[in-house]
């Protein structure tokens, strides 16, 4: 480049300091760019290692709770009753085991009953299913279809009392022999 700024121009010195300048800036935008599109491959393979990690998790733990089933059904008989699963809640490590998983061990009737499809047994399924439900702490979208059924309960309930008290307070009138008596609608508010 000197040997042309001398012997022709000496604008060409502009000219070769605009056009390495470019060629630097477009290499390193080049080799930026080859940077961070490693950088996202490796985030995305991250990311299907964390997904495949998760469900490696789940399967263990089920995996675990099932065989920790086996293991407390002493009868053998596919079932854990409220005395084996009592038995089972006693366990130091067991109740180590669930805490971490935010479960209490402290009152096996209700564990029994939250695990329980109303037959008065727990099966291998109901237990695994149910303990992996339960497990970890409530959320959100848990907590919303419970408050909204609390609600139509408690909506059910004051209609129940307003229909016990009506009842109650015409049984308490005093009625003439000719009078006929106060019919009450027993039609209960629809199911939302």
């Amino acid at each position: 480049a000197s040997r042309v700024v001398k012997e022709v121009n000496a604008l060409y010195a502009a000219f070769f300091a605009v056009y390495v300048s470019f060629v630097i800036f477009g290499m390193t935008r080049i080799i930026s760019a080859l940077f961070l599109r490693e950088t996202m491959n490796q985030v995305a393979r991250d990311h299907d290692i964390m997904t495949a990690q998760r469900a490696t998790k789940k399967r263990r733990l089920k995996n675990d709770l099932a065989a920790l089933f086996d293991e407390a059904d002493t009868s053998g008989d596919g079932t854990l009753s409220l005395e084996e699963l009592s038995e089972l809640c006693s366990h130091p490590k067991v109740q180590y085991w669930f805490s971490d998983l935010g479960i209490d061990t402290s009152d096996a009737t209700t564990l029994f009953e939250l695990l329980d499809d109303g037959d008065g047994a727990v099966t291998q399924q109901e237990f695994v299913d149910g303990v992996t439900r339960i497990k970890g702490e409530a959320r959100a979208q848990d907590l919303v279809p419970l408050i909204s059924n609390v609600h139509k309960i408690l909506g059910h309930c004051k209609y129940v009392r307003e229909i016990c008290e009506t009842m109650a307070s015409s049984t308490r009138s005093p009625r003439s022999p000719g009078a006929s008596m106060h019919t009450i609608p027993l039609t209960c508010p629809s199911m939302l």
